[in-house]
């Protein structure tokens, strides 16, 4: 689940403002300008990267770039998550939560943290609701109230049949997906299983349960192929760091964006140790371009020395 949430603003080199917060831990404008840096990085400079995943020794970020504002400011979105925590549910409907999101930064800063707290509760209710029988069926039981104000008499009593019936099949599903996913590594077998009970939350028309489980069978259908991914992306980032009495200018910065794509794999194998390990490989290698830099500088200030004292 999420601890936490915020909203920060960006522009440039400057230090990042952190305008809406619930339960930030400790998160200060340092964390936010590396966090923006990695959208820029791993994105384009006009562009930031869309979602990515950091961590550090004390949490899990989960950051969603939102909007660019009208001072172009870039505005970004951060859960703050348990170590070992899924993104799965943090990273579905983004474009829903960035129309929520941009609408909100207009109103008072009270609204707008009421709005990611918001926020923050649906995402971790998602999470309870997948296998907590009882929390789904008062879900539907008030969803079908809504219809007996309607007097809408028969929808109401085939939404409250389908109260007593379907959350149990969701909750079985799913623990059985996650045993084939985790236990098991029958991925195969945990993706028909998750479809069945995105399948089925449909049926009672919960759009972000569906689109939660879609999500995790979608990982499950991906996760032999980005398997594979991983050790040629691993042999790409190492094959240019084995030259490096060779380097040129851009040399440190060349693996950064496949050091993302393996944060991303590994993100999907829920592998946060071998995350950890690319983040500070990652981290290495940008404090080494910058002292590369400054090399740089100083060897043309040497040569110019060299020119002045030429006899």
């Amino acid at each position: 689940m999420a601890n936490g949430v915020l909203i920060f603003k960006i522009v440039g080199n400057t230090r990042p403002e952190i305008i809406a917060k619930y339960n930030d831990d400790g998160f200060d404008s340092n964390l936010a300008r590396k966090i923006a840096n990695k959208h820029t990085i791993y994105g384009e400079e006009a562009h930031p990267k869309d979602m990515l995943s950091y961590r550090t020794d004390e949490s899990k970020y989960y950051s969603i770039y939102i909007t660019q504002n009208e001072k172009n400011e870039n505005v970004f979105l951060v859960f703050i998550l348990d170590s070992n925590e899924s993104i799965a549910p943090f990273s579905i409907m983004l474009s829903e939560l960035r129309e929520f999101i941009i609408l909100s930064l207009n109103k008072s800063e009270s609204v707008l943290k009421d709005a990611i707290k918001h926020i923050l509760e649906e995402r971790n209710d998602l999470i309870q609701d997948v296998r907590d029988v009882k929390r789904l069926q008062e879900r539907i039981v008030t969803k079908a109230n809504e219809l007996l104000d309607e007097k809408n008499f028969e929808k109401t009593q085939e939404m409250i049949k389908r109260a007593n019936e379907i959350p149990p099949k969701i909750a079985n599903l799913c623990k059985k997906a996650d045993q084939a996913f985790h236990d098991q590594k029958n991925y195969r077998q945990a993706q028909r299983y998750y479809k069945e009970a995105s399948n089925l939350a449909k049926k009672i028309k919960q759009k972000s349960i569906s689109k939660l489980l879609e999500q995790k069978a979608k990982r499950a259908e991906e996760i032999p192929q980005f398997a594979k991914n991983w050790a040629i992306t691993y042999d790409q980032i190492v094959k240019p760091l084995r030259k490096i009495e060779k380097r040129d200018h851009d040399y440190y910065l060349k693996p950064i964006k496949l050091i993302n794509r393996a944060i991303e794999i590994s993100d999907f194998l829920e592998e946060d140790k071998t995350i950890e390990d690319l983040q500070k490989l990652a981290d290495y290698l940008e404090r080494a371009n910058d002292l590369m830099e400054e090399v740089d500088a100083i060897d043309e200030k040497i040569k110019e020395v060299l020119i002045k004292i030429k006899r």
